[in-house]
């Protein structure tokens, strides 16, 4: 009775004082990756696994459902290359492009990083075969064999003449012989032979110049070289078998062989006879299904998406099959505006030309997508929608947008083209036939400024009553690169050259922001710090403002502080570097980052900095800078990458997403943005029930809050205060132990007691 009444009441507590709030669980990571460029596919009995980009998936035959298969899910690496099933072992066989390997079997994975941990010569895998229970791994120094019953390498196979490393590209099985494919002809070894290592067993095969074999096959017993106008079968003599000019791929499998075209896969029967065309297009990876469902796969769409389709046996189409996710997981810059994250395709002066541009929104945990598929072509006229390299959201309507590329500034109203803005209709400046911006913001009068490249007016503002205003500052006439345009708080603007006579430029707008010529300017590109030296950074790739107003600076010298942007303009201006004391040596300090690239800074809702590097992975780093409070690499987090190439942050909920070069992350970090008062404070998980072992949140604090927690008889049993407006508790008491069942309430106050409030959270145990 006395636990129905405690249950009861802890109900009605609930009923009463809390919401419900979907939140990611603090510390954990969420990846995102694309599924949409299908290029191999596997199969076991009961699932088919297909390979995009890197990553990897499965459909379940029977049920139809989806699972896909990451770092967070278990897998040893990411950025997979090659695909391949054995039956034998029940086993998936997984390469990275690393070299890295692990043998997926239901749920369990094994890893072998032998050949990732080696130091042979080049270790590309180009291929796997499997022959029983071996995977043979065609790689760029010869064979290597792993045994999937033991998850070991069992031998290795350097083939070339002289015991020389050679590049194998394929192997295959036939009668009783190995024959692999090099980038120096084929080469055969008999499988009863005892020693392959020994490259003397491998004897070359004279193939006629005629014959041109790109490649290699095994069927029906038979070895068959692919060659661009016919199918050779080679036995006592190298005979065409079928024409296969215009053929996209050539396959195999134990009944047919299957030829790809653009607009149809043709099928061969074991006496070579064509048996069957079927009205399956644009495939290069087809498997048959031995349980009767007909063909699996990849097509490549009319909007450039290659998926993963099922087709009957006479090739009509049943279903196709994607994960959510993003259409790209390549970004030139990620940002969180309008209450969602935004990812453009697009990139540097010497990387960009005509990169299709793709904007993509992430919001409610759904994925959209802006292309110029459906633009209104009077608007755009000749000029496309490409190399997209900034977007940002009108603060006043998050369906208002702009874009800006390297055809000018596109205007959006609700995911619709409605304005682009060239050298036709405004003051933008082209060059050649381009007109080239970047840097897109907002002063807080709604006025969005731009920077237009390779220009006499360098800077240009589309005023908020839709005129256009010039500014012609001498120090950034006719640049070739500049990345961002950033107003701070204290009426400054600046200006990044990351790479084309790299510098930073800082102006005083001195309050009248449409007239440069009373503004106080300096162009920076030699930086002298308090020790007398001076740096000379070749790239300035990031900007930020703390909450304190200390301007950072990211270079590839690391970052540079600002505290007082005033003094930039006086002859004995220096700026300030982080000392971080050496470990070995309590004596020496050395700068923060000092040889690193920055690519990215957020500032978090505790004035806490994250810093994204070129090759170090990412920081979070105290308000001061002295203290790195974590550090993630490939070797503790998700990321296939450590090169960062961009952050954004959501500070309403501590949401950091993080884009690399080739996936996009989250994390929920435990800081977000103080708020004003106390009227929005949620707890998460609420209730706690008893499978929760993880952290309490408290959302929606005052900045600094002192947090205080007690018990049912008011009992103090845990304080701290927040990050931020985030508080996290661990659950436990004083004595360092899980608190038992009951209702908890949690006080919140500001030091001065401006501001309380108070609220409860319920254990179930």
């Amino acid at each position: 009775m006395v636990k129905i009444f405690k249950a009861l009441f802890i109900l009605c507590v609930l009923l009463c004082a809390t919401e419900t709030y979907a939140r990611v669980e603090m510390g954990s990571w969420q990846s995102f990756f694309n599924y949409n460029n299908v290029s191999q596919i596997a199969q076991s009995k009961e699932k088919v696994y297909a390979l995009s980009d890197g990553n990897l998936f499965s459909v379940d035959k029977t049920y139809e459902s989806i699972e896909t298969y990451t770092k967070l899910s278990g897998l040893s690496d990411g950025n997979i290359s090659h695909i391949a099933y054995c039956d034998n072992q029940e086993s998936l066989v997984i390469a990275y492009d690393n070299c890295n390997i692990d043998l997926l079997s239901g749920y369990n994975v094994v890893n072998v990083p032998d050949l990732k941990n080696s130091e042979v010569g080049s270790k590309k895998i180009y291929n796997i075969t499997i022959q029983g229970k071996y995977a043979y791994f065609a790689c760029g120094f010869g064979i290597m064999v792993v045994d999937v019953s033991k998850g070991e390498v069992t031998d290795t196979y350097i083939i070339g003449n002289k015991g020389e490393y050679l590049t194998v590209t394929n192997l295959v099985f036939c009668h009783d012989s190995i024959y692999a494919k090099t980038t120096n002809g084929i080469r055969r070894a008999s499988q009863k032979e005892k020693n392959l290592a020994d490259f003397t067993k491998w004897d070359p095969i004279e193939i006629p110049r005629t014959v041109a074999a790109s490649d290699i096959r095994s069927f029906d017993n038979q070895l068959l070289l692919i060659g661009e106008q016919a199918i050779y079968r080679m036995d006592t003599a190298i005979v065409p078998v079928v024409a296969v000019e215009g053929a996209n791929q050539i396959l195999t499998d134990e009944e047919r062989i299957i030829v790809c075209y653009q607009d149809s896969l043709a099928l061969f029967d074991k006496a070579f006879k064509h048996s069957a065309t079927l009205p399956i297009v644009n495939a290069t990876c087809v498997i048959n299904d031995p349980q009767g469902k007909g063909f699996w796969a990849n097509n490549h769409q009319t909007d450039g998406q290659t998926l993963l389709h099922l087709y009957d046996k006479e090739g009509q189409h049943q279903n196709r099959y994607i994960p959510t996710g993003p259409y790209s997981t390549i970004a030139a810059f990620v940002k969180f505006q309008g209450g969602k994250l935004i990812t453009g395709s697009g990139g540097p002066f010497d990387l960009a030309m005509n990169t299709p541009g793709v904007v993509q929104f992430f919001e409610d945990n759904n994925w959209s997508i802006l292309t110029e598929m459906g633009m209104d072509t009077a608007i755009i006229h000749d000029r496309h929608f490409v190399d997209v390299l900034d977007v940002i959201v009108d603060p006043n309507d998050p369906q208002h947008l702009f874009a800006a590329s390297w055809q000018g500034l596109f205007e959006f109203q609700g995911y619709q083209l409605v304005n682009h803005y060239t050298d036709l209709n405004s003051p933008l400046t082209p060059y050649w036939i381009m007109v080239i911006l970047d840097g897109l913001t907002y002063d807080k009068n709604g006025n969005l400024w731009m920077a237009n490249m390779f220009s006499q007016n360098p800077i240009v503002i589309y005023t908020a009553d839709k005129k256009w205003e010039t500014l012609q500052y001498p120090e950034l006439q006719d640049q070739e690169t500049i990345k961002e345009v950033f107003l701070d708080s204290k009426g400054y603007m600046w200006v990044l050259l990351p790479r084309k006579n790299p510098g930073i430029f800082c102006a005083n707008l001195n309050n009248t922001p449409f007239n440069e010529r009373d503004d106080k300017t300096k162009f920076i590109t030699n930086l002298k710090d308090k020790d007398g030296h001076v740096i000379t950074p070749m790239t300035f790739r990031c900007i930020a403002e703390a909450n304190d107003g200390t301007i950072w600076i990211g270079t590839d010298k690391g970052p540079f502080l600002i505290s007082d942007p005033s003094k930039v303009f006086n002859s004995d201006f220096i700026i300030d570097r982080i000392k971080i004391t050496r470990e070995d040596n309590a004596n020496y300090a050395d700068y923060l980052l000092e040889n690193e690239q920055i690519n990215a800074i957020v500032i978090d809702g505790n004035n806490r900095k994250w810093i994204g590097t070129n090759s170090s992975g990412l920081y979070l780093l105290s308000p001061d800078g002295k203290e790195t409070i974590q550090h993630f690499t490939t070797e503790n987090s998700p990321f296939n990458s450590n090169a960062i190439l961009d952050l954004a942050i959501n500070n309403e909920t501590g949401e950091l997403y993080v884009a690399t070069a080739n996936a996009l992350f989250l994390y929920q970090s435990d800081a977000t943005q103080g708020k004003e008062t106390y009227k929005d404070v949620y707890v998460y998980p609420n209730p706690v029930r008893e499978t929760f072992e993880g952290d309490i949140t408290i959302n929606g604090l005052l900045e600094n809050s002192l947090v205080r927690i007690s018990d049912a008889e008011g009992r103090i049993i845990h304080q701290g205060r927040s990050n931020g407006g985030t508080y996290i508790w661990d659950g436990k008491n004083l004595n360092g132990r899980r608190v038992d069942t009951g209702v908890y309430y949690i006080y919140a106050t500001q030091d001065d007691g401006s501001a309380k409030m108070v609220t409860k959270v319920a254990f179930i145990r």
